[in-house]
């Protein structure tokens, strides 16, 4: 399905609970609105929503947090509001942080998933993300393992 009109915009506090209640739904151990502050307020963070909708009313259908130190882009937050879902947000989203990644001339993108979430790794593999290793234990409220997902821009 084709995405609804999507802009991809910089995060503002004002998305915040939004934001919150995608997050919500979306993760066993979802960030807190304070943790989406400090990236608001962060010099590494680069915050990233998906607006949805015409004129005025435009909500978040999505969004990512990303950071930018040295030449690497490391993705840390991506989300899509369930009724957006399949429609191309989380792609755009992507597509904006390697854009993104590439002008701050960062070389690689690198991000983490769960093994057990393959309309995740499947995304990320028709952006030519690759297996790069795993993070033993990562994910703490599960004891699941994490892929390490990179790839070069």
């Amino acid at each position: 399905m084709p995405n609804p009109g999507i802009v991809i915009t910089d995060m503002n506090e004002a998305d915040l609970p939004e934001i919150q209640a995608i997050e919500n739904v979306s993760f066993l151990a979802p960030w807190s609105e304070q943790m989406f502050r400090q990236e608001l307020q962060s010099h590494l963070s680069c915050c990233r929503v998906a607006r949805a909708g015409q004129g005025q009313c435009l909500a978040v259908a999505g969004y990512l947090i990303s950071w930018l130190y040295a030449a690497e882009t490391h993705i840390h937050n991506i989300a899509v509001k369930q009724e957006f879902r399949r429609m191309g947000v989380a792609g755009l989203l992507l597509e904006d942080a390697i854009r993104l990644a590439r002008a701050q001339a960062a070389q690689w993108v690198y991000l983490e998933v769960r093994p057990s979430n393959s309309a995740a790794i499947r995304l990320y593999e028709k952006f030519a993300f690759r297996r790069l290793g795993v993070r033993k234990a990562y994910y703490r409220e599960t004891g699941e393992d994490a892929l390490v997902l990179g790839r070069m821009i």
